[in-house]
């Protein structure tokens, strides 16, 4: 599911955009490549950025040698490209990304920004540069909070190369993508295979949840809600991908039992929100939700679609829950 990534692409602003996608070509390119000496420097450049940290400050790199970086695998390397991306599905590009881009195009502040981007001006070359001074100096490595959890995180990969599929790969057929290509299919499957040594099926069985309609189920009594910029949202209803029935929300609460139809659905998009926009609330985070890796329900958005998602399901409910108290009489 490429289109993942493709959300947040959509969400930049248009030099970025055009020199993060300049950016990647050029690394995949390169490391696809047989320049050995070029492809040496490129991943001791990526990787140095990565550990180095603001003002200049390289000695987080002080043990990192060529040879080192020379035996790192190419979709690690490339995928370093992608750090800017980390916290995007919850905080969006405002919050999580524009400082990067800040950084990028006005090459940490010493230049005006081009309105086609770096490599408008001066070339691939000099965008990337600027792209990993960028990384150094917004430093996400040394980004304080708790580490994931494991046990979720094997759950939520077991639930998606059982069944989900949800595959987070580049699109190798896109050139304008600023995902990488060597994050692909086979990769993903890899990993998969190598969590799960057992008890998976050769490939997700996506059949298990599409049987259910996919982007053309019509059912009763739900409401869906996305954000306009979830990455998340081109497996709902709501997805605008080319390949997708371009079905729109409606808010108009429909009578109970009767399914929504071709071209519609109940629910709601809100206009640049992000993932769960709607399920957080606090404006002031507490002492559990401080910093880019705790979300809870710290909301540094906007407390609206919280508040605008549950008035309508409330007027849902209204509508509904006579429907249900009648069957249930029934019963």
């Amino acid at each position: 599911m490429w289109a993942y990534y493709a959300a947040a692409q959509r969400s930049l602003t248009t030099n970025c955009s055009a020199d993060w996608v300049a950016v990647t070509s050029y690394v995949d390119n390169v490391l696809r490549g047989t320049n050995a000496t070029l492809i040496e420097d490129l991943k001791f450049d990526l990787l140095k950025a990565r550990l180095s940290g603001p003002g200049g400050n390289t000695s987080g790199a002080d043990g990192l040698t060529k040879q080192q970086a020379n035996k790192t695998s190419d979709v690690d390397v490339a995928s370093i490209l992608m750090d800017p991306l980390d916290f995007y599905q919850y905080y969006g590009f405002v919050d999580s990304i524009l400082p990067f881009c800040n950084l990028l195009e006005t090459k940490n502040f010493t230049a005006a920004p081009a309105e086609n981007g770096i490599v408008s001006i001066s070339g691939v070359e000099d965008a990337l540069q600027a792209f990993l001074a960028a990384l150094a100096e917004l430093d996400y490595d040394s980004i304080p909070g708790s580490a994931d959890d494991p046990v979720a995180d094997m759950s939520w990969m077991r639930q998606y190369c059982s069944e989900y599929g949800f595959y987070q790969r580049g699109d190798p057929d896109n050139p304008l993508s600023i995902e990488t290509s060597f994050q692909s299919l086979e990769l993903f499957q890899q990993q998969c295979n190598e969590a799960f040594s057992d008890h998976l099926p050769t490939w997700p069985q996506v059949g298990n949840i599409n049987k259910y309609g996919g982007w053309d189920m019509q059912p009763s009594n739900i409401m869906f809600a996305n954000g306009e910029f979830d990455p998340w949202r081109t497996m709902g209803l709501a997805s605008i991908e080319s390949n997708a029935p371009q079905r729109k929300p409606s808010i108009i609460v429909p009578g109970c039992d009767v399914p929504s139809n071709a071209t519609t659905f109940f629910g709601i998009t809100y206009d640049n929100m992000v993932h769960v926009s709607d399920m957080r609330v606090l404006l002031i985070p507490d002492s559990n939700h401080t910093d880019f890796k705790t979300i809870g329900f710290y909301s540094p958005v906007s407390q609206a679609p919280f508040y605008t998602g549950l008035g309508l399901f409330q007027l849902a409910l209204d509508e509904w829950l006579p429907c249900f108290a009648a069957k249930s009489a029934r019963v």
